[in-house]
């Protein structure tokens, strides 16, 4: 951030981010950070107030305000003694975070009581509110990045808290995946893909085997470039962000409509052979939690002979 004598910002740089780049590339398209240059280190930096945010990168936004916000306070405060600009960070349950929760809780109920209108209106519901409205869809980026150790700021991010954690949990706990084929807004636009075309080709057990191999390959490779060039995105190739704000990255481009395509002819195709969100939950489902509760339960029956003995 280029500030000037009279405390007045100039220019600003982001000189590094993790952002997914397709929301990063949003941002730098539609002039967002030129708002800020001809403002004081002293301003409050609200978006929706002083700052614009840009639809299709609401969280992007709001994150980037907060970092530029920090750190024009801190010079503020080092170099004129300026204390108590910036406000205190408030939790902001909304209408989204309200949304989220309340998909989460009806998938989980569905797995009890199944109800198949229902579940197809959970399917349209989650591409409105999740793929269109948030661009929430959770990506393989999140998991590289919490698995790097770069945690989202909580009060910028809480929606996706109340999503990722919902998922992972009811995945550890009870062993569902409540994500995949139900409210992934990406299984949506295959599952409405497949239904107007009414056609469902099973492709041989061969091809479904070497598929889901490569979808284990995918989900290895992306996390690996994720951790070599220490950008969880950098290994992304999910075309989520491509088809609900149209912005992508290279390959991205030519999987979307790849993708989409084959949704006419091949029912979940993405979702059963390539994605490498459920090929994780599935990893952390089979391979982490089952021996996990193995083990538990193991410890249970120790505890009770101990119990016995004595």
């Amino acid at each position: 951030m280029v500030i000037n004598r009279d405390t007045i910002i100039e220019d600003v740089v982001v000189v590094s981010e993790r952002e997914t780049r397709s929301f990063f590339n949003r941002l730098l398209k539609n002039d967002f950070f030129e708002q800020f240059k001809g403002l004081s280190i002293s301003n409050r930096f609200e978006t929706g107030e002083t700052i614009d945010g840009l639809s299709g990168a609401t969280v992007s936004s709001v994150a980037f305000t907060r970092a530029i916000r920090k750190a024009a306070h801190q010079y503020a405060k080092n170099e004129y003694n300026l204390t108590a600009l910036s406000p205190a960070p408030v939790l902001k349950f909304g209408i989204g975070e309200i949304a989220v929760l309340a998909l989460l809780i009806w998938s989980a109920a569905l797995y009890f009581k199944k109800n198949k209108i229902m579940q197809h209106m959970m399917h349209l519901s989650a591409l409105v509110l999740i793929g269109f409205y948030l661009n929430l869809s959770i990506s393989i980026t999140n998991f590289g990045s919490v698995l790097q150790g770069y945690f989202p700021n909580i009060y910028d991010h809480l929606v996706w808290y109340i999503l990722t954690i919902g998922v992972l949990l009811v995945a550890i706990i009870f062993g569902r995946n409540i994500y995949c084929y139900r409210i992934c807004p990406f299984y949506a636009v295959q599952w409405l893909a497949n239904k107007i075309s009414g056609i469902n080709l099973n492709p041989d057990n061969r091809i479904g085997r070497f598929a889901k191999y490569m979808a284990g390959v995918l989900l290895w490779a992306s996390l690996l470039t994720g951790f070599l060039k220490a950008t969880p995105s950098s290994g992304s190739y999910e075309p989520f962000a491509t088809i609900f704000s149209f912005e992508g990255e290279g390959v991205q481009w030519f999987i979307l409509p790849a993708v989409f395509f084959s949704a006419f002819f091949i029912k979940d195709v993405f979702c059963r052979y390539y994605c490498p969100v459920g090929n994780f939950l599935k990893f952390l489902i089979i391979r982490v939690r089952k021996p996990l509760f193995k083990q538990l339960r193991i410890w249970e029956n120790v505890s009770k002979v101990k119990r016995a003995i004595s």
